[in-house]
């Protein structure tokens, strides 16, 4: 009778034991899934962040081509011939800064607040501006949306990642601006190359 009371004591105590265990080898078990699931989210978080701005800068490139190789861009466009001169600047256009913007926002026109804002350059080379009429050489900044520009160029400037921010993109084109100039009683077209500098910001959010 003794030894079995204590066959019963001995078995009792290695139940808990076993018990004990199962315990914490389940909250290892737990801990492990609970961190694939946080880990999982991270990335699946990253990835979702990666193609957002990647779509973010692929709509800035579609604009960037938009406004170079549109009709409703800043390329000549002749509407009686409906022929477009990609990279050909209008200069009496160029030099009209309210017009030119006007044309911009009609050409791009969002109902809500737009997508993207620009500001565009226009510089000429260095070894050319001496043999040609100083009026060429002072081009305002033309803005597609200044305001907006203004206050997205200061959030991209902050390298911030998320809704707060915003990302800019900046590139460089070869143009010609073209005028009519008055030679001999006779109209001339002229051809003046230059450069551009085109600057898109986006909002993240």
């Amino acid at each position: 009778m003794k030894k079995t009371k204590i066959t019963h004591f001995f078995l009792q105590k290695n139940k808990k034991k076993g018990f004990a265990y199962f315990q914490i080898i389940f909250a290892f078990y737990r801990a492990f899934v609970l961190m694939l699931v946080v880990l999982s989210i991270i990335m699946i978080t990253k990835l979702f962040i990666k193609v957002t701005f990647d779509t973010q800068k692929a709509e800035m490139e579609l604009f960037k081509e938009q406004l170079l190789y549109s009709k409703d861009g800043i390329s000549l466009y002749d509407r009686e011939t409906q022929l477009l001169y990609p990279g050909v600047i209008d200069y009496n256009l160029l030099k009209n800064k309210a017009l030119f913007e006007s044309k911009l926002l009609q050409g791009f026109y969002f109902k809500d607040k737009p997508l993207v804002a620009a500001k565009l350059e226009f510089s000429l080379p260095t070894e050319i501006i001496e043999l040609t009429d100083p009026t060429y050489e002072i081009f305002e900044p033309i803005f597609y949306h200044e305001d907006y520009f203004k206050e997205l160029a200061v959030l991209a400037n902050t390298k911030l990642i998320g809704a707060g921010g915003a990302k800019m993109i900046k590139r460089e084109t070869p143009v010609l601006i073209k005028k009519i100039i008055v030679e001999n009683n006779l109209a001339v077209e002229k051809y003046i190359p230059a450069y551009l500098t085109i600057t898109i910001v986006s909002s993240n959010s």
